[in-house]
């Protein structure tokens, strides 16, 4: 039906060069758009920048939660509620073992991590659920960032995990 609609349609008059323009741009190496550092926002390790898709939202400064171990609430403007933080762990720390009572979505700024089940690196993506239990562990050649959205909250172990969890809302 739509193919017909289309037919019966008068073809429009496109600018003259738009194809070629377009190809270039696509065959084009992409330039990395660094975006300004907005005022009271974490500082990130030398040559990282805040990802695009964070333009918008508001993120707190880094909260100490022990040795090398820091948090940071983003707050999303389409989702107040949202429950996504940032966690900044030094190399070797790790975050104590734990399950989910929901989901827990996250995206790897900077570092890795093993949790046991694989390495997750710089750009990857992990989700778990309650049938996931691990204790990511940030590799030795340094520090890790990752952003982590969650749906519920992460079931820990330990009184002291449960009490700091419960501090940060995870």
């Amino acid at each position: 039906m739509a193919a017909t609609l289309l037919m019966e349609e008068d073809c429009a008059d496109l600018p003259v060069g738009l194809f070629d323009r377009v190809t270039r741009r696509i065959d084009a190496p992409e330039k990395p758009r660094v975006l300004p550092r907005v005022s009271g926002r974490p500082a990130l390790p030398p040559g990282l920048n805040w990802p695009r898709s964070m333009r918008h939202c508001q993120v707190s400064r880094w909260h100490r939660m022990g040795p090398g171990v820091k948090w940071s609430r983003v707050r999303v403007p389409d989702d107040p509620d949202a429950n996504i933080v940032l966690l900044r762990l030094g190399a070797g720390r790790c975050v104590p073992p734990h399950s989910h009572d929901g989901v827990e979505l996250t995206q790897v700024i900077h570092g890795a991590f093993d949790d046991g089940r694989d390495v997750f690196a710089a750009g990857d993506f992990d989700s778990t659920d309650g049938s996931i239990h691990h204790q990511p562990v940030v590799q030795a050649s340094g520090e890790c960032i990752c952003l982590g959205a969650v749906e519920g909250r992460l079931v820990f172990e330990g009184l002291i995990a449960r009490w700091a969890g419960a501090l940060v809302g995870l």
